[in-house]
């Protein structure tokens, strides 16, 4: 699940990067477009978040279990609220894209575009995607939440193991 969970959020990566780049060339159908599939990137990972966490209920780990649950379930959980917000952040710019709010007035819509994509994908403020070109952007976002992701996934199941040899059932799936 932690590596689907990955992928849907590079991909919705990808798709702000995409989404920033419609903007610029003044494609404001495409840009709404790119970021609404990012924001169902966004729910395909709170899906499996939630599927995660019937799992581990159901296996009897709560927030009580142990120190490790207990901060795994926040953690997770803070960035689960994370991802929701930047899904509305996407929704809603891509709201006003579609209803034309950015026609004309190119730095207004690249400026809303560029910040909510640098919300999604974490990145320091939306100057630094005009400084880069459009191709070290993505690779620079998808690197960076890669590492963040499989970093922060890769400690987790490593606790995991140590506290715990039988891996929990979700994990044999």
């Amino acid at each position: 699940m932690g590596l689907a969970n990955t992928v849907a959020l590079l991909t919705g990566s990808y798709c702000a990067v995409r989404a920033v780049t419609a903007i610029k060339a003044g494609a404001t159908a495409a840009c709404g477009r790119w970021l609404l599939a990012g924001a169902g990137t966004g729910a395909a990972y709170v899906v499996i978040k939630m599927t995660e966490y019937v799992h581990l209920f159901m296996a009897g780990y709560t927030l009580r279990s142990s120190t490790f649950y207990f901060f795994y379930f926040f953690m997770t959980f803070f960035h689960l609220m994370h991802v929701v917000l930047g899904m509305i952040v996407l929704i809603v710019v891509a709201s006003r894209c579609r209803r034309g709010h950015y026609l004309g007035d190119t730095a207004r819509g690249v400026g809303a575009v560029e910040s909510g994509a640098s919300y999604w994908y974490m990145m320091k403020p939306p100057l630094r995607i005009r400084q880069l070109g459009q191709a070290a952007v993505l690779r620079r976002a998808l690197l960076e939440q890669a590492v963040q992701l499989f970093a922060f996934d890769g400690f987790l199941l490593q606790k995991q193991i140590s506290r715990h040899p039988q891996p929990l059932p979700m994990l044999l799936h």
